[in-house]
């Protein structure tokens, strides 16, 4: 999974009891990506997705996995990174 399936994933999945918590985290998220900080945009938007379907959905448990190992992320020019977020 790379940054921009992560941040559709997270968008697709806005909603439920924590909604506003969601769109806050989900907006840090592309702010953070706008500006380059694509590790700091992973982090926001899978703490959007906790806040939209909960820990135990496995739209999370997938993205959180993914990110918290030693996770290469592509953006769209090529380049890539590796992720370490906190868990």
């Amino acid at each position: 999974m790379n940054l921009p399936a992560l941040l559709a994933l997270a968008r697709a999945n806005l909603g439920g009891a924590m909604e506003s918590s969601a769109r806050l985290c989900m907006s840090d998220a592309v702010d953070a990506s706008d500006r380059g900080d694509f590790d700091a945009a992973a982090s926001w938007a899978i703490k959007s997705l906790s806040y939209s379907v909960g820990i135990f959905h496995p739209a999370y448990e997938r993205a959180a996995h993914y990110f918290r190992t030693d996770a290469h992320v592509t953006f769209r020019d090529g380049s890539r990174t590796t992720a370490f977020l906190e868990s």
